[in-house]
C-alpha cells in the first residue's frame, strides 16, 4: 500500500521539475525511514527527492505514513523546492530596495 501512495505523488513531483529544465533527465531517490529510528518519528516517514542531472532544482517531498493495510495514507510534512525557497526570499530584498 504504502509503494501506491508514493506512486500517486510522483507524477506531480517530475511535472514540478521538469517544468524548469526540459531538457534534462531526471534521478529520484525515495528513501524510507523505519518507526521509531527518532524519538519523534514513531511512524515511517517517506522521503522522495527528485533532481535533474544538470542545474540544481530540487523537489523534497517529506511525508508520514500512518495506519496499516487498507487504512495506510500518507501525510504530508513538508514539500520544499528550491525556486520557491529562493522566491520567498526575493520580495522581501526587493521592498528593502524600493523603500
Amino acid at each position: 500500500k504504502a509503494a501506491e501512495l508514493i506512486a500517486e505523488y510522483l507524477p506531480s513531483i517530475i511535472r514540478r521539475v521538469v517544468e524548469v529544465d526540459k531538457q534534462s533527465s531526471l534521478s529520484i531517490s525515495i528513501y524510507v525511514r523505519p518507526a521509531g529510528r527518532t524519538e519523534s518519528t514513531k511512524d515511517p516517514e517517506v522521503i522522495i527527492k527528485a533532481k535533474p542531472d544538470y542545474g540544481d532544482e530540487v523537489v523534497t517531498l517529506k511525508a508520514r505514513l500512518t495506519g496499516e493495510g487498507d487504512d495506510a495514507q500518507l501525510s504530508l510534512i513538508s514539500e520544499l523546492v528550491q525556486s520557491e525557497l529562493d522566491e520567498v526570499e526575493a520580495p522581501e530584498e526587493e521592498k528593502v530596495a524600493t523603500g
